[in-house]
């Protein structure tokens, strides 16, 4: 350490001169700090765990929970934060406040399964603008270089689905549920009845209809009119779907309201007896709910049901 006298204003004034050790010193103390920071996955919040960050002379990494420390940093210094299947982020350190980080994962999985029976369905076209991904054979699938809000459609191989379009933003991971068209749809909820599968059919029936009827009046009703089919003396009977016709609305008196898009289906149900076959038209509606196209019990029906 060493000084100088000087003259200033007709005055003697010492002036010390610091080593250049002592004034690096000085300034680490003054004007460091030692920044403290978390890495986080933005849609789901959990911790990124051993995440790389480069820094000018060395490298960091996040522990267990995805924190960080950053020694000697100052206000203002900025790095990046870069993982595999996410968005390469920015940060500055505003203060000696901790700071999260939170990066937005780029990839987009989950699996095409059919609506009615919760099964995978493979071989399934996703497309997302000008890329496409098919499904495995367990359903799965997995989208790269994905925006924040994106519009997909998937397209089952079977023409028996409908092509579904979805809006996604905000996550990672989603299963893309493909509903049958309406006259499929009819076929299969037909199909459970014939089947015995009373459980399964009350499942595809209409939300309202369920509001009127619990699962429990049902099944029972379903399983009065199966005996009562068996004491007149018949045996199986068919299930056959005529014509569909697509309605801009359509009223249902039980549940007292007016649908719109709702598909009518004509179909009829061929009574094996031992006289032959007696045909029961039926004339049925569908109305898109919770994904699938779902069915309403008729007047009769539901007053049948009631009762039980």
């Amino acid at each position: 350490m060493g000084g100088l006298l000087m003259k200033i204003n007709g005055k003697l004034v010492l002036s010390v001169i610091l080593p250049i050790p002592v004034l690096i010193i000085a300034y680490i103390f003054i004007f460091t700090f030692t920044a403290n920071g978390k890495i986080v996955d933005k849609y789901t919040g959990k911790p990124l765990v051993g995440l790389k960050i480069p820094l000018t002379l060395r490298t960091i990494a996040t522990d267990k929970q995805g924190k960080f420390s950053i020694s000697f940093a100052r206000k203002g210094f900025c790095f990046k934060v870069s993982k595999k299947d996410y968005e390469t982020t920015p940060a500055s350190i505003p203060s000696n406040k901790p700071l999260i980080i939170k990066l937005r994962p780029t990839t987009l999985s989950g699996k095409v399964i059919d609506a009615y029976t919760n099964q995978p369905i493979g071989e399934a076209v996703i497309t997302l603008g000008k890329q496409k991904v098919k499904s495995d054979y367990k359903g799965s699938y997995k989208l790269s270089n994905v925006p924040e809000k994106i519009n997909l459609v998937t397209q089952a191989p079977d023409k028996k689905y409908e092509a579904l379009e979805t809006s996604i933003s905000g996550t990672a991971n989603k299963d893309l549920r493909v509903c049958l068209n309406p006259r499929e749809a009819n076929a299969y909820e037909y199909s459970l009845i014939e089947h015995g599968q009373y459980e399964d059919s009350y499942e595809t029936m209409h939300s309202d209809s369920k509001k009127l009827v619990s699962k429990n009046q049902y099944v029972k009703y379903r399983r009065q009119t199966e005996r009562e089919l068996k004491d007149l003396g018949a045996g199986n009977y068919e299930i056959k779907t005529g014509n569909l016709k697509m309605l801009k609305s359509w009223t249902n008196n039980d549940v007292k309201k007016t649908y719109k898009n709702v598909a009518e289906v004509q179909t009829t149900i061929e009574v094996v007896t031992g006289l032959g076959k007696i045909p029961v038209p039926m004339v049925g509606h569908l109305v898109k709910d919770n994904g699938i196209w779902a069915w309403f019990l008729t007047q009769e029906q539901m007053n049948d049901a009631k009762k039980l």
